[in-house]
Formats: C-alpha cells, sequence, structure tokens
C-alpha cells in the first residue's frame, strides 16, 4: 500500500515491525508499530526510523507498554507486581533480550521530541490506562492503553477512535458497532494534549 515504508532491516519477510508515513490534512505522521516486548536490535532500528523522520510526528503502535494502573510495564521497579510484564513470559528465556514500557520509553520514546502518542493493548483488568510523560527537553508524550478483549463476546467490537484536530489536540471516542452503542465515560472519552 502507499503508505507502508519498510519493515525491521534484519528481518525484511517479516511485518511485526514496520513503520508507515501518513501525510494528512498538512501533518506529516510516522506510524512506527512494534511487536510484543521488542528485542533490543529491533529498538536500534527504530530509533534509526524515527531518527530519519525527525520531520514527521511519530505515532508508536506496540503491544505493552502502559498499565492499567496508569503507570508503564516496569519489570525493574514492579517485578511480578504487576502482571503481563514481557519479562515473565517464555519469550524472555534464555537471554531475557524483551523490552517493557519503561524500557522502550528509556530506549527509544525518550531520545527524540517528535513522538506525539503511544498506543497498546495486553493488559487486562479494565483495559484503559493513561499517563504523560516529558522527554529530558520537555516534550510531553501522551500514552495510551486500550484493550477491550476481557468485554463480553470478544470485545463486543468496541473501537477507540481518535480525532486528530486542526488545534493539535486528539480527542477520544470509544464506539462499538455491533451494539450501536458510545462510551462516554472519562476513561473512554477524554483529550488528549
Amino acid at each position: 500500500s502507499a503508505h507502508w515504508a519498510g519493515n525491521y532491516d534484519r528481518e525484511p519477510q517479516r511485518s511485526e515491525n514496520s513503520y508507515h508515513r501518513l501525510d494528512v490534512a498538512g501533518r506529516r505522521f510516522l506510524i512506527l508499530c512494534l511487536e510484543f516486548a521488542p528485542r533490543g536490535d529491533v529498538l536500534r532500528w527504530a530509533n534509526e526510523v524515527v531518527a530519519d523522520h525527525a520531520d514527521r510526528e511519530v505515532i508508536l503502535i506496540t503491544h505493552a507498554l502502559v498499565y492499567h494502573d496508569d503507570t508503564r510495564l516496569d519489570w525493574r521497579k514492579f517485578g511480578k507486581k504487576q502482571d503481563w510484564n514481557p519479562h515473565v513470559f517464555d519469550l524472555a528465556k534464555p537471554n531475557d533480550d524483551v523490552n517493557d514500557g519503561q524500557e522502550i520509553w528509556d530506549k527509544l520514546i525518550s531520545r527524540h521530541e517528535n513522538f506525539i502518542l503511544t498506543l497498546n493493548g495486553h493488559v487486562v483488568e479494565d483495559g484503559l490506562g493513561r499517563l504523560v510523560t516529558s522527554t529530558e527537553k520537555g516534550h510531553a508524550v501522551p500514552q495510551v492503553l486500550v484493550n477491550f478483549q476481557m468485554k463480553p463476546n470478544g470485545g463486543d467490537g468496541w473501537l477507540r477512535l481518535i480525532e486528530m484536530r486542526k488545534d493539535g489536540t486528539m480527542q477520544t471516542y470509544d464506539y462499538s458497532p455491533t451494539r450501536k452503542q458510545l462510551n462516554a465515560s472519562k476513561q473512554n472519552q477524554f483529550s488528549i494534549p
């Protein structure tokens, strides 16, 4: 497709790690998609891609970053107190070449000033969480968890819609086309700076 720009350089035949260029209404986006618990070399590649696109606003889509209590998944800080951390899964064995949310922040997101949003799933409980963290230079990066898989019928078709507004803000709406219903609670409908 026209927006597809490339895959992880060491696995060009696989699509778990890819990036996409999207130009809409005068804005230039880079959509960066990373595998669950990205390996160290995948983060090396991702840093190169983001640096090569410093003129684009970056949205990161990955599987495990934000936890349901509005923190990041952080093995060093929370260990087994946080369920679903990538470091507890078999893929971490034998060399533990996986990165959780805090490690992705430290090794990738915090190093660039052009991230505008991160999105992830993976975590259950209520499946919702968000936080905003600033880079060392003061650039605020909103990070959002949304996961509806534990709702009835495998999620009831719930979708998180994000409206990018001309003033630079974003507005979320959670909608289920199967239920023909909008969820307007504060955790499901909110503005992102």
